[in-house]
């Protein structure tokens, strides 16, 4: 829970299983490198109320003035997800994303502030609403396939390319974008 969970009422993440693989040397150097991240049996709920207040701040940068000279870095280079409930809703932008995850691989690659991977996924969406006063683009379907994704750390923004993405009995090529800044889309 975050600092501000008294107001917005939805944690972040709860799981049964939370697996890392990492350096302990780079951890002592301040390098969070991590070969690999497994969560089990998981809930990763990110909320964002009509206010705009969230309960992702943990993750946003703190101001320049704060930061020190011997700054952090933090990668993780494999992530595999099983049995995870994603959801993310924003009031805001009268969007909800809710999806319940069987499996999820992904090998990460990464240059500087940016990275890039190919997901492999294999989910069934609850909701896909992009305009939640409009209705969900998808309800109740499995969604299979493969997932270009690349991380701009310059334009904080993730992007999503994918080709033949089978949602229920159907295909489609996807491309979206989630801007991870002040205004974000997700």
């Amino acid at each position: 829970k975050d600092s501000l969970w008294k107001i917005h009422k939805r944690t972040f993440l709860q799981a049964n299983e939370i697996q890392v693989q990492l350096n302990a040397w780079n951890l002592l150097v301040g390098e969070m490198n991590f070969s690999k991240v497994s969560v089990k049996e998981a809930s990763l709920d990110l909320f964002t109320n009509k206010e705009g207040i969230t309960n992702s701040t943990i993750f946003r940068q703190k101001a320049e003035s704060k930061k020190t000279g011997s700054e952090s870095t933090f990668q993780v280079e494999e992530l595999s997800l099983d049995q995870v409930r994603f959801i993310s809703e924003n009031k805001q932008n009268n969007k909800l994303f809710y999806f319940e995850v069987i499996r999820l691989k992904a090998a990460i690659q990464h240059e500087g502030g940016d990275w890039h991977s190919k997901v492999f996924i294999d989910t069934k969406v609850k909701s896909m609403a992009f305009n939640t006063q409009k209705g969900s683009f998808a309800t109740n379907k499995p969604i299979k396939g493969t997932i270009l994704v690349n991380y701009s750390g310059e334009e904080n923004k993730i992007k999503a390319n994918v080709a033949r993405l089978e949602i229920g009995d159907d295909e489609f090529n996807v491309s979206s974008y989630f801007n991870l800044g002040k205004n974000n889309s997700t």
